[in-house]
């Protein structure tokens, strides 16, 4: 997994490329701390060049989902892949998914 972060404002753009597995938790961590410092209102992460991602990676973004909603932050997902989709309807999480994507 490789990230990219990007501040827009009041909104935090991380866009996620490669496969999400239980490795990658250090980097998620990373990407956990950098929502920290930066404080923003909403945080987006792009999941669309997400190759694969197994169940520690969607236990990574329900991590970042309950962070931000912890510290008051919106947390959306841009552009999900159809396994992502399902699987965030699938544990009732269908209102993260950015509309324009869903």
């Amino acid at each position: 997994m490789n990230y990219e972060i990007g501040d827009y404002g009041d909104e935090i753009f991380v866009r996620i490329n490669g496969n999400v597995v239980f490795d990658d938790h250090e980097k998620f961590r990373e990407i956990l701390n950098a929502i920290k410092d930066r404080e923003p209102k909403t945080c987006i992460f792009d999941t669309e060049r997400i190759g694969s991602m197994d169940s520690a990676g969607v236990g990574m973004l329900m991590v970042a989902y309950e962070a931000c909603k912890t510290d008051n932050r919106r947390f959306l997902i841009r552009k999900p892949t159809d396994t992502i989709r399902n699987l965030m309807e699938i544990v009732g999480h269908g209102d993260i998914l950015l509309s324009d994507t869903v």
